[in-house]
């Protein structure tokens, strides 16, 4: 099939025969169980997914679907009127978010730098071809092979030591800029004249509730009782000094900035691979696997 018609073929697969078919089917091709009552060798090699099966991949889970509604009561900064909305729920259109994926090939990471024309940019069967070349031209290589993760606890789970990360793989890890976003919501929330989270009136008062809801830095910031300004927001000096202010108390307090959890946030961890059928058959007999999975590799590995 066509790489138009690969595309054609996945964006007609039914919602939710895909949720009520999911499962984590964890063997792959040239994978191996070495002990446990499931214990097995592939007879096969790992086969890779293709550039097709990974820009799908990505572009369903981190990819650009078109301009924001921004459909808010006061219109945000004029540079995030043209970025691109995402796939997944996020604020910022996914500005402090970055999604890495390491493969046999190397170790790369996805531009979030995209600019939409319109508000769905996908809209017609032609167009699909553009998921495709969205990920060839936001895709870097950071480095050549697979990234070497220790393979031990941690940083991965004891009972995925035997599959993470194998030959054919790929793995996808999406990291959150952590101190950006919280600089970003203290912002919104002292500052009254961003108008995002802050009550009629003024902004909040931010407090260490871990030394007895003392003022977090904001003793000598009063949150004003001027009207909000009307049109495009943008932070005031008050706005900006408070939140350095804030900022500033949390690093001298804790000694590090967030105060109680990391800079940059690796949550999950996801994998795809090819499975092997014959160990689903051989362990869990029928419809332990879909006819999708069936014709997998016929249909989109000639």
């Amino acid at each position: 099939m066509t790489p138009s018609e690969l595309l054609d073929l996945a964006w007609s697969y039914p919602l939710f025969e895909a949720f009520y078919g999911r499962r984590s089917r964890r063997f792959g091709l040239g994978f191996e169980m070495p002990e446990g009552p499931f214990r097995y060798k592939s007879a096969h090699v790992p086969v890779p997914l293709s550039e097709i099966e990974e820009a799908l991949l990505v572009g369903a889970g981190a990819g650009f679907s078109g301009l924001a509604l921004w459909d808010l009561p006061t219109p945000p900064p004029t540079l995030y009127l043209r970025r691109s909305g995402r796939t997944f729920p996020t604020t910022r259109p996914g500005g402090h978010t970055a999604l890495f994926f390491t493969n046999d090939e190397g170790l790369y990471v996805l531009d979030a730098n995209v600019a939409s024309s319109r508000l769905r940019e996908i809209e017609i069967p032609d167009e699909r071809t553009k998921l495709l070349e969205t990920y060839r031209a936001q895709r870097r290589k950071l480095r050549y092979g697979r990234l070497d993760i220790p393979r031990r606890v941690p940083p991965m789970s004891g009972h995925d030591l035997w599959d993470s990360n194998r030959p054919g793989s790929t793995l996808f890890l999406p990291v959150c800029d952590v101190s950006a976003s919280l600089i970003s919501l203290i912002a919104q929330f002292v500052d009254p004249a961003l108008r995002r989270y802050v009550p009629a009136g003024g902004g909040m008062n931010i407090v260490d509730d871990r030394h007895g809801c003392r003022p977090a830095g904001t003793e000598a910031h009063r949150m004003s009782e001027a009207e909000h300004r009307a049109g495009t927001v943008r932070l005031s000096a008050e706005g900006l000094a408070c939140t350095k202010a804030i900022c500033n108390y949390i690093y001298d307090t804790y000694g590090r900035f967030p105060g109680g959890t990391d800079a940059m946030h690796l949550m999950w961890v996801m994998q795809a691979h090819h499975i092997d059928t014959e160990y689903y058959e051989r362990f869990f007999g029928p419809g332990a696997y879909g006819s999708a999975h069936a014709a997998h590799m016929a249909t989109w590995h000639q």
